[in-house]
């Protein structure tokens, strides 16, 4: 048993906890990172609060920003950052050399 097998035992085994660096791992050019999860929403609010405030008021573009920015942080950021463990744990747990490597510059 090599001794990435064995730290997958122990996590399935839940005795002990990876650590990724999430920032460093959800910016471009990461291999894990996903430029729809994070783009195509916070544009998605602002074209809609600036088109409300437009066609309607500034109080509903405001309103729409809030409530889109409370739905990013407090809804879609958490969904955002267990996929990008979920991928970044899977990516370094499949070798070694690539544990050794994410391990060495910091993200784990």
């Amino acid at each position: 048993m090599t001794e990435l097998e064995r730290l997958r035992a122990l996590l399935d085994a839940d005795k002990v906890k990876l650590g990724v660096h999430i920032r460093k791992m959800n910016t471009p050019g990461s291999p894990v990172y996903r430029s729809f999860e994070n783009v195509a929403p916070a544009a998605a609010i602002l074209v809609g609060s600036f088109g409300s405030t437009m066609l309607v008021h500034f109080y509903l573009g405001a309103a729409v920003l809030a409530a889109g920015c409370w739905w990013w942080l407090g809804k879609h950021m958490p969904r955002v950052k267990d996929g990008v463990f979920d991928r970044t744990a899977a990516m370094v747990l499949a070798d070694d050399r690539t544990f050794q490597m994410w391990w060495a510059q910091g993200v784990l």
